[in-house]
């Protein structure tokens, strides 16, 4: 998986033809075009060229709207919908009638046939083509890319090994991994790296990839193996080298993608040779009981077990920087978590001096890891398998008060078409949860729908819940995920999670 050519990594894109060669015969007549379309038209030329010298057959190009171009070449919007694209040129095109199968690459261009850049397509799924590079981005100023196959797994390797290098740097850049300290952080995150559709957590030693899109999973070899050579042996790197990859498919979610598959969960090993080889990923021997899936991470110095197998990714990267803030809030409280999963927020609490911490979830394998968070620690934490609701309408009845609570529920709205009634299940929710903060107490309220932050409706749902609960709130604080989950300007879809921090009085 080297680089092409002089050993750089080099753009996708490469020799179009056909409809092209017309754009390189009105390229060499004189134009006043100046800036990025004049450098795309000569890539155009460029390509064009040596297409026609070497007889090489062209990628697919999806033709864009006249008034959506500025979408994705100026604004740099990483997802082409399907209503932004007129039509699909696949004259002459490589691959025959597989050419525009779910994940393969194509070019996207403007009406004039002007090349835009390429991206993974996908015919049956909304998100039609998932943008990875544009002409401006080349690295080596093209996408004329030397030698060798422009469908070949090696080049798509090469520009794979370079993104995934430049979001390892991303996270050195933010202090993680950072010895002693936290060594689970997100290490791809999707849009926010450039890798729509491509999510990775590293969990010390252990990668766990979320693969979530077509491409993923038809490069799934060359991804594993991307991932294997950027996480190999670097003295700078403090977690060392990886070791395991777990390949995690969210099979509701391939099959809006048109992609069925086989098991959601397999587990690789990473296999060094220490010759200066390439590392080998190669299918692990059958795990054993939970405890062969598991993890031990640390996060702000404290320590938790990740079941590689469970929901997710297996630990929430993303509260990791919330977790600290309720540890700054908890001395001499007693606090409550709800929705406590794996008991990170719990954890944290009574890392923090918290004189008593319960949690609640209604799963019993969560609960159980949760238990063995706490003994990590060597904190005391009472963790309850129980329905929050439930939980909740009890303690009410009780007369039970807590000084901190934690409500940090699954996605309740997976879409807009869904907003109105997630939104009353958060309100019905927070509601009753307020009536759990004792006067002057704090509540800390989690939403991980993208459509609610989007939306701006979090806040509004927060006063009515307040005004439902009978209760007055004080905003100290909002905030959002950690830093490692990196996010784009161009795709403010990328930014989910909500967290607010009350006063309940």
């Amino acid at each position: 998986m080297r680089a092409g050519g002089d050993g750089r990594a080099h753009g996708l894109l490469g020799r179009p033809s056909s409809w092209l060669s017309r754009l390189a015969a009105r390229s060499s007549r004189p134009s006043r075009t100046r800036g990025r379309e004049a450098s795309s038209q000569a890539l155009g030329t460029r390509g064009a060229e040596t297409g026609s010298q070497n007889n090489k057959k062209r990628l697919p190009c999806a033709i864009l709207k006249k008034g959506k171009v500025n979408l994705f070449e100026q604004s740099r919007n990483p997802i082409i919908y399907g209503g932004a694209v007129e039509r699909i040129d696949v004259e002459d095109a490589a691959g025959g009638s597989d050419a525009l199968a779910p994940g393969k690459p194509v070019y996207f261009s403007d009406w004039k046939s002007r090349v835009i850049g390429w991206g993974f397509y996908n015919p049956t799924s909304m998100y039609r083509c998932r943008v990875m590079e544009l002409a401006s981005d080349s690295p080596d100023g093209s996408f004329a890319s030397g030698d060798g196959d422009l469908l070949s797994s090696d080049r798509v390797a090469s520009f794979l090994r370079r993104r995934i290098l430049q979001a390892r740097e991303a996270r050195k850049a933010i202090g993680l991994p950072s010895a002693q300290k936290t060594n689970a952080y997100r290490l791809i995150n999707s849009e926010g790296d450039s890798l729509s559709g491509l999510v990775v957590d590293r969990y010390g030693t252990d990668l766990v990839v979320q693969s979530s899109s077509a491409w993923v999973e038809s490069h799934k070899d060359v991804v594993l193996a991307a991932l294997a050579e950027s996480a190999g042996d670097d003295p700078e790197e403090e977690d060392g080298a990886a070791e395991t990859i777990a390949w995690r498919s969210d099979a509701g979610i391939l099959k809006k993608e048109g992609v069925e598959v086989e098991s959601g969960f397999e587990l690789y090993k990473i296999e060094r040779n220490g010759d200066g080889a390439a590392p080998t990923v190669a299918p692990a021997p059958e795990a054993g009981g939970p405890e062969s899936m598991e993890s031990l991470v640390l996060e702000n110095g404290a320590r938790f077990a990740v079941r590689l197998n469970m929901q997710k990714t297996g630990f929430y990267c993303d509260q990791r920087a919330n977790r600290a803030h309720v540890r700054s809030l908890s001395r001499g409280k007693r606090c409550l978590d709800l929705c406590c999963y794996t008991g990170g927020f719990a954890v944290s609490a009574a890392l923090g001096g918290a004189t008593s911490v319960t949690g609640v979830d209604s799963s019993a394998a969560a609960i159980e890891v949760a238990r063995r968070n706490a003994g990590l620690n060597d904190v005391e934490c009472d963790f309850v398998a129980e329905d929050i609701s439930k939980f909740m309408a009890k303690a009410a009845d009780r007369g039970d008060k807590w000084d901190v609570v934690v409500l940090d529920p699954p996605k309740l709205c997976p879409s807009a078409k869904f907003l109105r009634q997630a939104l009353r299940k958060y309100e019905r929710l927070n509601a009753m949860a307020m009536d759990l903060v004792s006067p002057g107490g704090i509540l800390v309220t989690c939403s991980c729908s993208g459509a609610v932050a989007k939306g701006m409706k979090f806040l509004p749902m927060l006063s009515s819940a307040a005004a439902r609960a009978g209760r007055d709130l004080r905003v100290l604080r909002t905030a959002g995920a950690s830093e490692d989950h990196m996010t784009s300007l161009s795709y403010p879809e990328g930014q989910y999670l909500t967290v607010v921090t009350l006063l309940v009085v």
